[in-house]
């Protein structure tokens, strides 16, 4: 693959992966207070599933890759 991201090395891909999560639990919890605040509690719920579909090829890819390999 000719990706950009899979060019780094193995300390870059934690590093980004860590900055990914820590950007999709500072979103889930702004929306947690927002929801609790406004009591719509759906969006939570909501939130987490939406962020957990846009990050979960970070975190999946990279370990298929490691087992292709």
């Amino acid at each position: 693959m000719n990706h950009s991201y899979y060019l780094k090395s193995n300390k870059e891909h934690n590093h980004i992966q860590l900055k990914i999560g820590a950007a999709a639990f500072v979103l889930n919890l702004m929306v947690l207070v927002v929801s609790f605040w406004r009591g719509y509690y759906f969006f939570i719920f909501l939130s987490i599933r939406v962020t957990g579909s846009i990050i979960a090829p970070f975190f999946d890819i990279p370990a298929l890759k490691k087992m292709v390999n």
